[in-house]
């Protein structure tokens, strides 16, 4: 005798199987998202650290540190941007997951330089798709919050965290649990 549930497993695994096999995941694309993370992650903990640098300006010594974690920061933040174009361009599947990291991405784009502003308009338009496919809120409070608290006010040039520029401190931002972030 079978139950309910046993058909409607089996329905949503044969589902869920076709969207795959016509999605294409591939090991690469997997491991494109892990580095997504891993990009996203270095990129938050060392703007917490540039933030608690900045607090305990001590030693000149320190700019030389500082000048290190700005250079790391701004290396896994270009990687962070091309891997998540790189999802963008092979898997739409995998594209769905990675709210946290856009948002992460839109608050480093920090300055009005043409590639900055063109990672702007790719994460507006990322977050936009996300909420549209999964017809979720939780992007479009990322959109918000970046336009209206991380962009907001002019030129974006002082906008870097670590030091106190129109944003203020790196901790500021994160003063709200927000749905995004999840």
């Amino acid at each position: 005798m079978s139950h309910p549930v046993d058909g409607w497993a089996f329905a949503a695994a044969a589902a869920a199987a076709a969207a795959t096999a016509t999605a294409e995941i591939t090991l690469s694309s997997w491991l494109s998202v892990a580095r997504i993370y891993q990009y996203a992650a270095a990129i938050y903990c060392i703007a917490a650290l540039l933030d608690h640098d900045h607090q305990n300006d001590t030693e000149k010594s320190d700019d030389e540190n500082h000048h290190r974690l700005q250079h790391a920061k701004r290396s896994c933040h270009a990687m962070l941007v091309a891997q998540l174009r790189y999802i963008k361009d092979t898997c739409d599947q995998l594209r769905k997951l990675v709210i946290w990291p856009l948002v992460i991405a839109g608050i480093i784009s920090e300055s009005d330089d043409d590639d900055d502003v063109n990672t702007r308009r790719f994460v507006l338009d990322e977050l936009a798709w996300t909420s549209k496919t999964l017809g979720i809120v939780a992007p479009l409070l990322g959109r918000e919050f970046l336009q209206r608290r991380v962009w907001a006010g002019g030129s974006s040039s002082n906008n870097n965290f670590g030091k106190r520029g129109r944003m203020g401190k790196w901790g500021d931002l994160f003063d709200r649990a927000y749905l995004f972030a999840m």
